[in-house]
């Protein structure tokens, strides 16, 4: 009855050994931020272009306008996108 069980160790210890790739680094501007080219936005589509534009300057009426609208036609595919 002695040898009979497993040794725990080699239950416990990860199977491969882990390696960490070194990333490229973004250049960063001297406040921390990445350069304009290094940020990608996907384009607003007609609906939700003003309601961006509206929320930038302080209205959210539009937004909340756009979230109802998609409510009532159950567009919940782009609802989860605005």
């Amino acid at each position: 009855m002695v040898d009979t069980m497993a040794l725990l160790p080699p239950f416990i210890r990860p199977t491969r050994m882990t390696r960490s790739a070194r990333r490229p680094v973004a250049v960063l501007a001297a406040d921390g931020l990445p350069a304009d080219d290094e940020v990608l936005l996907d384009v607003p589509d007609d609906r939700l272009g003003p309601a961006l534009v509206a929320a930038a300057q302080g209205a959210y009426g539009p937004a909340a306008v756009l979230l109802a609208a998609t409510r009532e036609r159950a567009e919940w595919d782009d609802r989860d996108r605005y």
